[in-house]
C-alpha cells in the first residue's frame, strides 16, 4: 500500500492551558513538509517549548488507525479507539479516499499524568494521511479532500 503519512502529536500539562503559554501551544503547526515519501511522527513536548521531534515508522500503528484497500480502489481509513485518554465519545465513521487525495484528522486527550496527584496531561493528535506516494509539500500547500475534527473541550 503507498501511503504518505505524518502524525503530529503535541503533548502539554495545565501549564499551557492558559495565557502566552497556551498561544505558544496553539501556534505550533499541525503538519510539516514530508523528507521524504513514507510515514513519519512529530512529537512536540511542552518541557521542550513545542519543539519538533521527527521519527519514521515503517507502517502506522493499527492499534491507532484502521486502512483497508478496497476493491473499488478506495483507501478505508478509521481511527482506532483510544482507550486511555477522556472524554469518551462517539467516533465518526470511516472516511474513504481515492489515490491522490489526502485527509487530515484530528483528535485530542485528557489522560492522567501522576496517579498519586491526579493531574492531567493533554494531547493532541493530527493524522495527515495522503493514499499513494505524494509530493513532500502536500500536507502544507494543498487543501485535505476530507477534515475530521474530533476535537472537544478538554478543561
Amino acid at each position: 500500500m503507498e501511503l504518505s503519512a505524518l502524525w503530529v502529536r503535541t503533548n502539554w500539562t495545565k501549564k499551557s492551558r492558559g495565557g502566552k503559554a497556551a498561544a505558544r501551544r496553539n501556534a505550533v503547526p499541525t503538519a510539516f513538509a514530508l523528507p521524504d515519501n513514507g510515514i513519519f511522527e512529530v512529537t512536540m513536548h511542552e518541557h521542550t517549548d513545542f519543539a519538533p521531534v521527527w521519527q519514521s515508522a515503517a507502517e502506522l500503528k493499527r492499534d491507532e488507525v484502521d486502512l483497508t484497500e478496497e476493491d473499488t480502489g478506495r483507501l478505508r481509513v478509521q481511527l482506532s479507539e483510544y482507550v486511555h485518554g477522556l472524554p469518551q465519545r462517539n467516533r465518526h465513521p470511516a472516511v474513504r479516499i481515492e489515490k491522490g487525495q489526502w485527509i487530515r484528522w484530528q483528535i485530542n486527550y485528557r489522560m492522567v499524568l501522576h496517579c498519586r496527584t491526579g493531574e492531567w496531561r493533554y494531547r493532541q493528535d493530527t493524522l495527515n494521511l495522503a493514499y499513494g506516494n505524494a509530493d513532500p509539500t502536500v500536507f502544507l500547500t494543498t487543501a485535505p479532500v476530507r477534515h475530521v475534527d474530533e476535537r472537544v473541550h478538554l478543561f
